[in-house]
């Protein structure tokens, strides 16, 4: 029974394989916006800035299109980017594709391949515009999957998208001057994203008596371009009254350009003239001969005393450097306030005063003072000037002080730390090189010319003080490098030798008979741009010598053992000095 029950699952396996075999195969199938966006059967379009979903292809083994268009709701903003993720890969692999565009079918817009045949199955990739700065209208992300039948596996394929929006919105825009008095300035405050400002923030301010002005960011130089900014309107409000400033951005939006995008109105109330705010501002530095200059040295730190009155303000402030400093108490209209061991610089103290129900503040008054920092040891930068080639290094040293800072703008490198500094420049002219230790500082001069500066190296030989000419071997040491044993075929110039100090030594060679005696005027030589140096190897002749030269000679061609022969050998006196017998 046991063995029939066998051969009853072997032919039903057989029959069912065989099915698959002879069985006619599913052609392929078109799936017009097909496919499975997991988890949402019935799909809308989303609201928000991104929105993550799983989209698939699964066909049960069938060889099947599936492609969908997903956009968010009411195709409000443009979809510029989406990231992939791999849920599911079959064998063999799915293609996929994905555009961004305006028509919601595959082929126009921004597109690529996720993955294909010849790229094999991919884990993620990602697509976006080809430039933040396209603003046209880009609402449908499209995903195209075409999935292979098989008789092995279904197929499928499965991914997880996650779509970005973006659209020129005014997040806020406000004022921190809604009352002012007349003759004062309004300030306003906006947030802003997904904006092109250079071309389409405007902000439009309509008077009381109904006339208007707009400053926008290409016509208005006082304009201001940041997405999040404070901006002080430029015209002093005249009228009493109420203003209203409207502001409007333009980006990324459903029509083909830019969408105009209008804020609620920001109104500021001015009222009539009241009595000015005005008042004083003085300084004193205790110690200093000078009430608005100190130079600091020791336990004297230059504090810096104001005093101050105002009318016609209930409360004012010090801003120092444009930022506020101190407040002074309300109602108070003369009082004195102490910026203790103040930094060094120029410090900038201002007065602003205040009206009790008015947001608006008024400038009153500001005194500059300048704090120097304690003198350090006096210092110096060597060489004070020289004169270097186009890329050519120029070096520095420094004496004195302790530890250095190194400025050279427009060289390279443009700062540098230790006593010695070297560097170079790309453009000729004019340079300056500064070192700094301490509170003391010194100035370096570079001229950087075009070409290298060089002059002319001569090489001359005299013997017995008359020129000579022929071959001499020397060692030759130049700017930048030594060559020994160098063959100089004397007289001999060596034109557009670069400047520097050279120095030279005698190996061989010259006059035959002779002795060097000196190099003149001396061996080592400093070359000027432009300039010429000669070395001159002199040579004197040998005074006598015993020299003797072989004539001719007179011995047996052989001799055998024991054996006595005379033999003799001619020699010629070919010296100076007559030769003596010996003994």
């Amino acid at each position: 029974m046991k063995q029939k029950s066998a051969y009853l699952i072997f032919f039903t396996v057989l029959l069912i394989f065989g099915s698959f075999l002879f069985w006619p195969k599913l052609t392929s199938a078109s799936v017009s916006g097909g496919g499975d966006e997991v988890g949402s059967p019935t799909w809308s379009p989303p609201s928000g800035s991104t929105y993550t979903f799983n989209y698939g292809c699964h066909v049960g083994g069938a060889t099947a299109d599936c492609e969908r268009a997903f956009s968010f709701y009411n195709g409000l903003g443009q979809v510029y980017k989406a990231d992939y993720l791999n849920v599911q890969n079959d064998f063999p692999t799915p293609n996929v594709y994905w555009c961004i565009n305006n028509t919601g079918t595959m082929g126009s817009g921004y597109c690529s391949t996720i993955q294909d045949q010849n790229s094999g199955n991919q884990q993620l990739d990602d697509i976006s515009l080809a430039t933040l700065a396209d603003t046209a209208q880009y609402r449908y992300l499209v995903i195209r999957i075409r999935v292979e039948g098989t008789i092995f596996n279904d197929n499928d394929f499965e991914g997880k998208f996650t779509m970005y929006r973006r659209w020129a919105q005014i997040k806020s825009f406000s004022t921190s001057t809604p009352n002012l008095s007349s003759g004062s300035r309004a300030k306003l405050s906006w947030d802003t994203e997904h904006t092109t400002p250079s071309n389409e923030r405007i902000i439009t301010m309509t008077r009381p008596n109904g006339s208007s002005t707009s400053w926008n960011g290409k016509d208005n130089a006082t304009w201001i371009t940041e997405d999040k900014t404070d901006w002080v309107v430029p015209e002093d409000l005249t009228q009493t009254g109420t203003y209203t400033f409207s502001m409007q951005v333009g980006g990324p939006s459903q029509d083909n350009g830019f969408k105009r995008i209008s804020a609620a109105d920001v109104t500021v109330q001015v009222a009539s003239s009241a009595a000015p705010i005005s008042g004083t501002l003085r300084s004193t530095i205790p110690g200093s001969s000078s009430n608005t200059t100190c130079t600091k040295s020791g336990s004297f730190k230059c504090d810096v005393v104001l005093d101050y009155t105002t009318t016609g303000a209930t409360t004012a402030r010090i801003k120092r450097n444009g930022i506020n400093w101190t407040d002074i108490t309300t109602n108070v209209p003369a009082g004195t306030v102490k910026d203790s061991d103040p930094a060094t610089g120029t410090i900038s103290y201002e007065l602003y005063g205040y009206r009790s129900g008015w947001a608006g503040e008024t400038f009153i008054k500001s005194v500059t003072v300048t704090i120097n920092p304690e003198p350090g040891v006096p210092i110096t930068c060597s060489p004070a000037s020289q004169n270097v080639a186009l890329n050519a290094l120029a070096s520095f040293t420094a004496n004195g002080g302790s530890s250095y800072s190194w400025s050279a703008p427009g060289g390279t490198p443009a700062s540098g730390t230790a006593a010695s500094f070297a560097t170079k420049y790309a453009s000729t002219g004019s340079k300056t090189v500064t070192v700094t230790s301490g509170g003391s500082s010194a100035a370096c001069s570079v001229s950087v010319t075009q070409t290298a500066q060089s002059g002319t190296v001569k090489i001359r030989v005299k013997k017995d003080n008359t020129a000579w000419s022929g071959n001499i071997k020397i060692n030759y040491q130049y700017p930048g490098g030594t060559n020994n044993n160098f063959s100089v075929p004397a007289p001999e110039d060596y034109a557009n030798s670069a400047v520097g100090t050279y120095t030279v030594s005698y190996v061989s060679g010259g006059p035959a008979n002779t002795t060097l005696s000196s190099i003149t005027p001396s061996a080592t030589q400093s070359l000027a741009n432009n300039g010429t140096i000669t070395f001159t190897f002199n040579f004197a002749t040998n005074s006598g010598n015993n020299n003797a030269a072989y004539v001719s000679q007179s011995v047996p061609a052989s001799l055998t053992c024991g054996q006595t022969s005379a033999v003799s050998v001619t020699m010629r006196n070919s010296g100076t000095k007559s030769w003596t017998t010996p003994g």
